[in-house]
């Protein structure tokens, strides 16, 4: 059964785990999609930003000072550092504006889009010499770019110009120019989302929630099933224990009978035929816990001092190697029945003669709450984790077992069910190796 176990959790289990790769798989494509989206919708509204952006306006007047400037510096009138500071100046102009559009753009979104503009290289044309080979910007949004991604990415060649009103200002005196040249300028621009796995994610909350609650459910139920299946097994098992069990229940009657039968055949006596009654009514009795309901009422009769001292007495006479000790006073008896008390007394002294106790002690007492009863023995006694599970129907205690102690586990849930039924307590106080006790209270009728 074991092995039937691990195989249901190991196939549990793969099935789970199955499951799981199959939403992250799902989820990842989820995920790759909406990110490509988001891309997508960003990457079109840049597009042609520089034909949108009202700061750019002036644009073609900038392309002219840079051509005039790219010329300067082909001439080798001005040094690279003033040609990388014309940019800088030029892009600490234009950055706040452009960060201020583009932020403007994506705020319906709330994307964090940042945008760059750089010169690849430069090339003069006809005679393809390179005259800038490391890149620099020429303008870019304040929110920087982790992770690059291209907008455009193309080369833009110059024809031969020349202007009259052409100006540059280098930090040096202004200067019209009447240049000729020829250029070929390679120019990307990259973007990029700041924070497109929080926006991705966001958007993927409702998918994400219900995955989460898809999984759960499936492990709330397979702890569910595998409980009761678990359960059920338990049950299975000890309902099988039960039909071989049975049986030895209706031995200590029998023996009681027969031992009665000898006795009265050698001494034709009368007097044995009370005992005999009384087995036969015990082995009626040990019916009762299946064919009745302690919580339904029925017509049993009123118990007596005397069935209390006659249940005694049988329990001695079948069991004369044990010691049995009985006191009891009793001026005023709750509305208990013969069959109950007869059922609270006979499965606790039934445990202590099982569990290997050679000295039962019962005690019976009325008092002004109710009725008192104690039982102890010397037995082997209970660890204190098993108390809280021995009143469970067809529980039976494994470890520190008797060998051969038969047992339906149905004798402490009974007793209990009968406790409560007359709203009374039970308690129980137990030592390995040294006995065990136990008390119970039953209040009288207001």
């Amino acid at each position: 059964m074991k092995n039937k176990n691990f195989l249901y959790i190991g196939a549990s289990t793969l099935l789970f785990l199955l499951l799981l790769a199959i939403h992250a798989y799902y989820f990842y494509n989820s995920y790759q999609l909406k990110q490509k989206e988001i891309l997508n919708s960003v990457h079109s509204k840049l597009f042609d930003l520089e034909e949108q952006i009202p700061y750019f306006e002036e644009s073609d007047i900038a392309e002219d000072e840079i051509l005039v400037l790219f010329s300067k510096y082909q001439r080798k009138e001005i040094a690279y550092q003033e040609l990388v500071q014309y940019f800088n100046n030029r892009n600490l102009k234009i950055s706040p504006r452009i960060t201020a559009y583009i932020d403007s753009l994506f705020k319906k979104q709330n994307y964090q889009v940042a945008i760059k503009k750089e010169l690849v290289n430069l090339i003069a044309l006809p005679t393809d010499d390179t005259l800038i080979k490391t890149p620099f910007v020429m303008y870019q949004t304040a929110t920087p770019i982790t992770v690059p991604r291209t907008v455009t990415d193309g080369k833009w060649v110059t024809s031969s110009f020349n202007s009259d009103r052409d100006t540059i200002d280098l930090g040096k005196q202004s200067k019209n120019e009447k240049p000729n040249f020829h250029f070929q300028i390679n120019r990307k621009t990259t973007y990029d989302v700041a924070n497109l796995t929080t926006v991705v994610l966001w958007e993927l909350i409702p998918l994400m929630l219900s995955s989460i609650l898809i999984l759960a459910s499936v492990l709330i139920l397979y702890y569910l099933t595998y409980k009761n299946l678990i359960k059920h097994r338990q049950e299975s098992i000890i309902l099988h224990d039960i039909v071989d069990n049975i049986s030895h229940e209706f031995k200590t009657p029998i023996a009681t009978l027969k031992i009665a039968s000898k006795t009265l055949s050698k001494e034709n006596s009368l007097a044995i035929l009370p005992l005999i009654d009384r087995q036969i009514n015990r082995l009626e009795n040990l019916l009762i816990p299946i064919q009745y309901d302690y919580e339904q009422p029925y017509d049993f009769e009123r118990v007596q001092e005397k069935d209390i001292a006659d249940l005694w007495n049988d329990f001695a006479f079948s069991n004369p190697t044990i010691q049995f000790q009985l006191q009891f006073h009793i001026t005023k008896i709750p509305t208990l029945h013969r069959t109950e008390l007869q059922t609270l007394i006979s499965n606790l002294v039934g445990n202590s003669i099982k569990y290997g106790a050679n000295q039962i002690n019962l005690q019976i007492d009325s008092d002004p709450i109710g009725l008192q009863i104690s039982i102890s023995d010397n037995g082997i006694g209970m660890e204190h984790q098993e108390l809280k599970h021995i009143l469970k129907k067809f529980y039976r205690i494994q470890k520190n077992n008797i060998q051969n102690t038969k047992g339906l586990g149905l004798g402490l849930y009974l007793v209990h069910k009968i406790i409560l039924k007359h709203k009374g307590s039970i308690t129980f106080k137990s030592k390995i190796n040294q006995g065990t006790t136990v008390k119970i209270s039953i209040p009288y009728e207001n």
